[in-house]
């Protein structure tokens, strides 16, 4: 039996550590979080089979290679096993020549920067929570408090839009990402009421994101709504100094509706347990969200955006690393010794040097040397031609710029409904772009996320006034992305200097009727259209990019969501 270690197996332990620190703090009020004594383990277990089952949508070995070409570097070359996958050998090529071409490697992680690309398009606006009650006393204070940091007590602060775009960017990447609502621990009779659990911070309800690789088995009803899932998280914790790390411990947490419990097995990795051996209950108790306090945010398969780049990047990665390989051999050509005969034929003269059969290699080389060579010696050196080259170039560019293309024709599957792609007016003119209709329906999918997660949250907690209540509310400018992007594309055709008033003024009234959409008539844009072809000379062309670099220059900021301002400061990372 193998051992469970590792982010393909599913339980990682840097990614749910903080959630499954508190596996034992389900509950509020008079519903209880127990922990088993150690005297009762023998009496309550499930079989190691049972505990390892995985849901036929589990598949963490391709989430692991999906993550791998997203983040490029040590998780994708540092990872032997999975190069060797992704960066196969070449038919019968040696093996030294193979493990050369590896330490060469390298990746350049476009399909990351596409995916970094999408989200901070997408969060460039933030969302903020409303509900359909009385003004901004609607709701107890809790409520911004938790907008504004979502961790657990002693967790690391982020906040809840920060999260968001934590579990966006794990979506994309791995199809689904789930988040573990939680309460603090209480006991038995702990609190007399709800009123007095909620002065005391009992009701302090905290959002987890867990890593897809460590959900390994679920069940839905009819409605997709589930029915229970299974966390499980491994580690290898080193207690002393006179320890190793060689103790594995695995922990499977399983919430259903109204409960959840723990197990927990402990082995040396030398000795994995086996199908039968016995999973001990450490843990369990009650819950108050009627739900399994998971929340989901899943993509469709039009939207999985890294599992439509991952074999454009498989093969893009492996084309560079070729073509640069054989740049390599071309630089460092190999000499080889083409000698005549060291034997003269009847009648033939044959010199004395030519008689030397080491007569290559038994001489000095380099400069202020002389060799001494039969006349029909020769030397040359030996490498690739270079003729496929330039194609190979062309065919790897390609490859880059299927990546973007095939990210643009992800708005074909996204819901074109006029209730998907309702905006204000002055953006409609902009459902036809493509990163538009794909933004437009990855806020859609957040938004319903953000609702479910406070929804649960008011179940949790008991805030009946407020329950149904909730609606997100921004992250809809996306009109304004694409203008930016726009303008900043005229900046680079201005410094490619093409020369032909016809293309500059095709392209300037492209980029008005762009920026006016719905707010110009036909007639305003056929006259638009005549003044930019009558006035577009060339001596005037630096007028014209000049006044759409100040545009750029003095543009204001994209405007900010409402509950922008409350969000904590955060460390500039990944985008």
């Amino acid at each position: 039996m193998a051992s469970m270690q590792g982010s393909e197996e599913g339980l990682s332990p840097g990614q749910t550590k903080d959630a499954i620190a508190v596996a034992e703090s389900r509950g509020k009020g008079l519903q209880t979080s127990v922990a088993r004594p150690n005297a009762s383990y023998s009496s309550a277990g499930l079989p190691y089979r049972l505990v390892r089952v995985r849901n036929p949508d589990y598949d963490a070995a391709y989430w692991k290679t999906l993550r791998a070409f997203y983040e490029g570097g040590r998780k994708l070359l540092g990872d032997r096993k999975l190069l060797t996958e992704v960066f196969p050998a070449y038919k019968n090529e040696h093996t030294q020549i193979y493990l050369e071409r590896i330490a060469r490697s390298f990746y350049v992680p476009y399909a990351g920067e596409i995916i970094a690309h999408i989200i901070a398009s997408l969060t460039a606006t933030p969302i903020s929570m409303t509900t359909e009650g009385e003004g901004e006393n609607a709701w107890p204070d809790f409520y911004d408090d938790f907008f504004k940091d979502v961790s657990p007590p002693q967790g690391k602060k982020m906040s809840f839009n920060k999260m968001l775009k934590e579990q966006v960017r794990t979506a994309l990447i791995c199809k689904r990402a789930w988040v573990l609502i939680e309460l603090p621990r209480v006991t038995e009779a702990e609190y007399d009421s709800l009123a007095e659990q909620e002065r005391s911070g009992g009701l302090g309800a905290y959002a987890c994101p867990i890593a897809p690789e460590s959900v390994i088995d679920w069940e839905e009803d009819d409605t997709g709504e589930l029915l229970w899932a299974t966390v499980a998280v491994g580690s290898k914790k080193r207690e002393s100094i006179e320890q190793t790390r060689s103790r594995v411990t695995e922990r499977y947490t399983i919430y259903t509706r109204d409960s959840w419990r723990t197990y927990e097995i402990s082995y040396d990795e030398a000795r994995p347990p086996q199908d039968t051996d016995t999973v001990l209950l450490v843990a369990e108790g009650t819950h108050s969200f009627k739900r399994v306090p998971l929340v989901r945010l899943e993509v469709p398969e039009g939207l999985w955006a890294m599992n439509k780049l991952e074999s454009l990047a498989r093969e893009h990665f492996n084309k560079s690393c070729a073509l640069s390989w054989a740049m390599y051999q071309s630089l460092y050509q190999e000499l080889y010794e083409y000698r005549g005969p060291e034997e003269a034929a009847p009648g033939v003269p044959i010199s004395e040097v030519q008689m030397d059969a080491t007569r290559s290699v038994s001489q000095a080389r380099g400069q202020g040397f002389v060799q001494m060579r039969g006349h029909q010696d020769r030397a040359e050196y030996v490498g690739p031609t270079t003729e496929s080259f330039d194609f190979a170039l062309k065919a790897i560019q390609s490859f880059r710029d299927e990546m973007h293309r095939v990210t643009h024709r992800m708005s074909l599957a996204a819901d074109n409904s006029a209730s998907a792609l309702r905006r204000s007016g002055e953006s409609k003119a902009q459902d036809k772009a493509d990163m538009v209709v794909i933004l437009t329906a990855l806020a859609q999918l957040l938004k319903e996320f953000a609702e479910e997660v406070y929804e649960m949250i008011a179940v949790g907690r008991g805030d009946v006034a407020i329950q149904g209540q909730w609606s997100a509310q921004g992250m809809d400018k996306f009109d304004q992305v694409v203008m930016a992007d726009a303008v900043k594309q005229a900046l680079d055709v201005k410094e490619l200097g093409i020369n032909s008033p016809t293309f500059m003024s095709r392209y300037l009234f492209a980029i008005a009727k762009l920026s006016l959409g719905d707010n110009a008539t036909p007639e305003d844009l056929e006259q638009i259209e005549k003044e930019i072809v009558e006035n577009t000379k060339s001596e005037e062309m630096d007028r014209v990019m000049g006044g759409i670099a100040e545009m750029v220059r003095t543009a204001p900021p994209l405007q900010a969501g409402p509950n922008e301002e409350e969000e904590p400061e955060e460390d500039e990372d990944e985008d």
